[in-house]
């Protein structure tokens, strides 16, 4: 019998209203936890001037979809509440948006509002996954890839091993709801 994935996210998830703490695991359960990141996230949107390197920590503040209470809401009233996404021990983050790349310095903004890239650029994710170069890498190194919309842009970053964090943290809004 296959479990059901579905309810286990809503079960999970849909209890509370209260703020979302979500860490990725290392262990057998990475790639189920990879997943549920992903349901998290799916169609949060961000502005790109906005992502944020620090030292070896990618910091990318969003606007999430709440799908896990997706069915106390009406289908075209869905909640959203401010998140951030954070990358710890990051070895490497490249932005590509078609036949650009760009690698940024580990302090500042991914890019700068004048940039070539465009820092005003809002961008919806489509996807979080992990990349191809993980599985037939002989370094052990850990690539995860955030794509999305528009112009199929991916941000690629590439983890150590051991010793990475992953978490989606809700920000609690003043007024107590979400």
């Amino acid at each position: 019998m296959q479990p059901n994935f579905q309810e286990i996210f809503f079960q999970t998830f849909s209890e509370h209203r209260k703020p979302i703490t979500y860490k990725i695991r290392s262990d057998s359960n990475f790639p189920h936890d990879v997943q549920f990141l992903n349901s998290l996230i799916h169609e949060s949107r961000f502005e790109l001037k906005d992502i944020r390197t620090e030292k070896r920590t990618v910091v990318v503040p969003l606007t999430r979809a709440r799908w896990e209470v997706r069915e106390e809401v009406s289908k075209n009233n869905l909640l959203e509440t401010p998140a951030i996404l954070t990358f710890g021990r990051v070895k490497s983050v490249r932005w590509i948006i078609g036949d650009i790349q760009h690698s940024p310095p580990f302090e500042g903004t991914l890019v700068d509002e004048d940039d070539f890239i465009s820092g005003n650029t809002r961008c919806e994710i489509d996807g979080f996954f992990v990349g191809d170069s993980t599985h037939v890498g002989k370094t052990g190194d850990i690539e995860v890839i955030l794509q999305g919309y528009p112009r199929h842009w991916q941000l690629r970053i590439l983890l150590p091993a051991e010793g990475w964090s992953i978490t989606l943290a809700d920000v609690p809004v003043p007024n107590g709801k979400i």
